[in-house]
């Protein structure tokens, strides 16, 4: 056996015996790796042809099932007779939420997200009023995506037992999955088909984060999958969906994409310890078919749950007293009003007895460096208002600022006894 080889040098040379046996068996492997390279390259194409194919009938599938739902584009072609006299979804909970429709409950981690949704879900499963808003009684579909088994039971028992309702009363209209279900599983359509025969009339996803697993939390395409698969589901079974979200640190929107808020109907944001500490708030940041003035306050209170080896109570939202929490917001805001004043005061006597009295840039110079310049500016034009701070001449041309001899800071009520209710 011979073999014809090129040399680096360019000459052309042939080489007999091993060598030449053994560049034949290396040409040979070559070439079938490279046969084996090309089938592989192949039948990842075909993959890709076949995904894309199911991914055609599927969405054909999806699109012909929507249509026989809604009907084809002939049948909702209407005139204006047809909007004007088309029947109205009902409310699920009176000026607050409506049936069909998507919305979403967004806070920060210890906001009571779960524990308001779910006050919200079982008012509905049990016909009773949210507060001052009346409600319409449909079954509830809770998808406890984090924290369920008998963490949630407790949750559910403290709620029952907060309100006087049994267990058989709320039994056939509840129902729970216990663990995530992805938007893109199989397991999810699966869920569409338990749903249909089912019926609820409101489905709570928490957390979004749980139910987007493989998606993308940034990306908007990824996000428009999700949103087309919960459309799906309400297509499905007419029930509102609730989504509850996490905002960004610092942040009062929904983290990542801005799909899902932009196909939310409403949106409604939790706040700790507002109006009030210990308290937390509920606005609307978005309503679609209303005006966005909801604004709802909730102490939260602890009810002892039956013996279970861990936890001896559970948290109950209860709403309350409008009247009560505005009044209790504005005592709230006087006194840290006051207490910023008094430091003022302070600080202003303390430069001042040390023969530095501080001109304005001074002043807000030091409050800068705790990040209160406006606030602390405000505080001193209250005081300059009430003539206990005020400006004189200082060394030189610049004018300082002097704490009046008798300057002091009341206590809210003091300042306004006397005062009409």
């Amino acid at each position: 056996m011979s073999e014809t080889i090129t040399l680096s040098t360019g000459e052309v040379t042939t080489v007999q015996g091993v060598i030449a046996t053994e560049i034949t068996e290396l040409k040979a492997a070559v070439k079938r790796a490279e046969n084996k390279a090309a089938r592989l390259k192949s039948d990842e194409l075909d993959k890709e042809r076949r995904r894309r194919a199911n991914k055609k009938i599927i969405d054909a599938e999806e699109r012909a099932e929507a249509a026989a739902i809604n009907g084809t584009l002939t049948d909702r072609l209407l005139d204006v007779d047809g909007f004007l006299d088309a029947e109205p979804p009902m409310a699920l909970v009176k000026d607050v939420l409506d049936g069909g429709g998507t919305s979403m409950l967004i806070g920060h981690r210890g906001s009571y997200k779960t524990a308001i949704a779910l006050a919200i879900a079982l008012c509905i499963a049990c016909g009773k009023w949210w507060g001052r808003h009346q409600t319409t009684r449909g079954r509830v579909l809770y998808l406890v995506g984090e924290g369920g088994g008998r963490a949630f039971g407790i949750r559910l028992e403290a709620w029952l037992k907060h309100h006087g309702v049994s267990r058989d009363e709320i039994r056939p209209w509840f129902r729970g999955v216990d663990g995530a279900v992805p938007f893109m599983s199989d397991a999810w359509d699966e869920l569409v088909e338990v749903a249909k025969d089912y019926k609820p009339a409101l489905i709570v996803v928490d957390t979004l984060a749980r139910h987007q697993v493989g998606l993308e939390e940034n990306s908007n395409s990824d996000a428009s999958d999700a949103v087309d698969k919960a459309d799906h589901l309400r297509a499905q079974t007419g029930a509102a969906v609730m989504v509850l979200h996490h905002p960004p640190k610092g942040g009062t929107s929904g983290r990542g994409a801005s799909a899902w808020e932009g196909a939310a109907d409403s949106v409604f944001l939790l706040t700790k310890d507002e109006p009030v500490p210990g308290q937390v708030e509920m606005t609307t940041t978005k309503q679609k078919h209303r005006p966005e003035t909801g604004r709802w306050a909730f102490r939260i209170e602890q009810v002892e749950v039956s013996d279970n080896g861990i936890w001896p109570t559970s948290m109950v939202p209860v709403h309350a007293d409008p009247l009560v929490v505005d009044k209790a917001a504005l005592e709230a805001k006087a006194a840290k009003d006051a207490a910023l004043q008094a430091e003022v005061l302070e600080y202003i006597r303390g430069r001042e007895s040390a023969d530095m009295a501080p001109n304005k840039s001074e002043f807000r110079d030091h409050f800068q460096e705790t990040k209160r310049r406006e606030s602390a500016l405000d505080a001193l034009a209250e005081l300059r208002r009430r003539g206990e701070v005020e400006e004189i001449p200082g060394k030189g041309r610049a004018r300082v600022l002097h704490v009046v001899a008798d300057a002091k800071i009341l206590p809210f009520s003091a300042r306004n006894e006397g005062t009409d209710a």
